[in-house]
């Protein structure tokens, strides 16, 4: 696991990406396949901006039509997004272009769309980049665990996510990430491997809560657990709380 001082160092070494939301610092990478960044290691990035594509014409379907989802987003070469890949494995193809981003590139995002005819076919209204961030290994004295406002957290096929509200002012840097806690064996053989969410808000205020989400991919996890064996547990500070939740790997 990547080290809590290894991962600030490289900050300075590699450029911002496009994230969601401002004064937010993650321990985030984007998963990508171009030969730019194949194989990133994970960044302190600062999130900014507040969404990345959008279309919109006049006869737009209505809004109740449309659903959002966490999924991934390929690009071609020109910097199209020609398809989206749905945590459950399925493809889906937009009939109607957007660009601005990365060519060649898999974007984790959040994307708004409605069916077009059939189950593949979709017509995209917005897409979010959302971050992706791999534990990291933080000693006692360095963690950080200031609460944040639980929304939602779910296990997809390949990732753990995240929606949450993060107590703050206009101003305030918030840095967050997860942390490797270590993994642990059960009565009957069975492996456990912990997370905690780590969060320093640099004692900012608590004006309002800034709604956003970050996903944990778990692929990598399969060198220490079983699929349909073992597990994973999740620790958040939460602002009503510690709160734990174990999903099967």
């Amino acid at each position: 696991m990547p080290t809590l001082s290894t991962t600030i160092s490289r900050l300075t070494k590699n450029s911002p990406l496009l994230l969601l939301f401002p004064h937010l610092i993650v321990y985030a990478f984007f998963h990508s396949q171009a030969p730019l960044h194949s194989s990133p290691p994970p960044h302190l990035v600062e999130w900014r901006g507040i969404l990345l594509l959008t279309q919109c014409n006049k006869d737009e379907a209505p809004l109740e039509s449309y659903r959002s989802e966490l999924l991934m987003v390929h690009t071609t070469s020109h910097g199209d997004i020609d398809k989206l890949l749905t945590d459950e494995g399925q493809v889906l193809l937009p009939t109607n272009a957007l660009r601005g981003v990365r060519p060649d590139t898999t974007y984790r995002a959040l994307a708004t769309f409605r069916y077009v005819n059939d189950s593949k076919r979709v017509e995209l209204r917005q897409v979010v980049l959302i971050p992706t961030a791999l534990p990291i290994s933080i000693k006692e004295e360095a963690m950080r665990t200031a609460p944040i406002q639980l929304l939602s957290l779910w296990k997809t096929p390949h990732y753990i996510n995240l929606r949450f509200g993060i107590p703050k002012s206009f101003k305030g840097n918030h840095i967050i990430g997860w942390s490797f806690r270590g993994i642990s064996s059960t009565h009957n053989g069975h492996r456990k491997l912990h997370l905690q969410l780590y969060h320093d808000d640099h004692a900012d205020r608590s004006d309002y809560f800034e709604e956003t989400y970050l996903s944990c991919p778990i692929q990598q996890f399969s060198q220490w657990l079983v699929p349909g064996v073992d597990s994973i547990a999740l620790n958040i500070n939460t602002v009503k709380g510690q709160y734990q939740a174990v999903f099967p790997y």
